[in-house]
């Protein structure tokens, strides 16, 4: 298990990014810094180790795969886009956790045979049951036999397992009006605690939200969040904008 903040960012600056990323689904990498940061933080406030975690919107993982890292119990990896799902498996892969399921997005595992997992904790050969596994009609769900890790390929409405924690870096809204309260919405309805990335220019938002969902903000963070040029239209090689974390607790 990591054990600083730096060796942490370290560890998620590894990790591999969106190929191809898609601006309509608003896919900016998180800054493996700042994440490192969050995480960091949702550690020594007792949110990650033991805790059952979904990541929506995961993307490639860096928030699910830091809280994996960091001690979580379980983490549910949520994503519409299968091209992330199969970055998401490979970056699972290089901190030793491996994805046991075709490359298929609606592949079920649940009836493969037992066998051999490498573990987080520095690669130890995990014995586990049957890869946990589902299938529902709105997208496929896929596991590890160690039990620590599921894989949901749908869209985060149509997810319903309640978790102890959410972490979720959602897009922000600026190709589409407000897609990032619906993922604020499903997390309330989940979890009673929640991290949160949003813009900081729409922080008033953060708060109505909260104020209108009997939620408190516990914590806040505010970074000058990198993006770097990844897309076409993009002009400047990195362009930051101020992006706040919120942490929100359930009253």
């Amino acid at each position: 298990m990591i054990n600083s903040k730096s060796q942490l960012a370290v560890a998620l600056s590894k990790l591999d990014v969106f190929p191809s990323p898609d601006p309509k689904l608003e896919q900016y990498p998180t800054d493996s810094e700042i994440a490192a940061e969050v995480l960091w933080n949702a550690k020594m406030s007792g949110d990650i180790e033991g805790k059952r975690i979904a990541d929506l919107g995961c993307g490639t993982g860096i928030l699910g795969i830091g809280a994996l890292l960091l001690g979580a119990k379980k983490v549910f990896f949520v994503d519409t886009d299968t091209a992330a799902i199969a970055v998401l498996g490979n970056n699972l892969n290089k901190i030793g956790i491996q994805d046991n399921s075709h490359s298929s997005a609606t592949a079920n595992i649940a009836k493969r045979p037992t066998t051999k997992y490498s573990g987080v904790t520095g690669g130890r050969p995990l014995r586990g049951c049957h890869a946990e596994a589902k299938q529902s009609s709105s997208g496929a769900w896929r596991g590890t036999a160690d039990g620590r890790v599921v894989i949901v390929n749908k869209d985060v409405k149509d997810f319903d397992e309640k978790v102890d924690v959410v972490l979720q870096n959602p897009p922000f809204g600026t190709k589409q009006e407000h897609a990032d309260k619906a993922f604020l919405e499903k997390a309330s309805a989940i979890a009673s605690i929640i991290y949160s990335f949003h813009k900081t220019s729409t922080s008033r938002f953060v708060e109505a939200f909260a104020r209108d969902n009997s939620l408190k903000i516990a914590n806040r963070w505010d970074f000058s969040f990198p993006l770097k040029s990844t897309m076409k239209f993009h002009e400047k090689r990195i362009q930051r904008i101020e992006v706040s974390c919120f942490r929100l607790v359930k009253l």
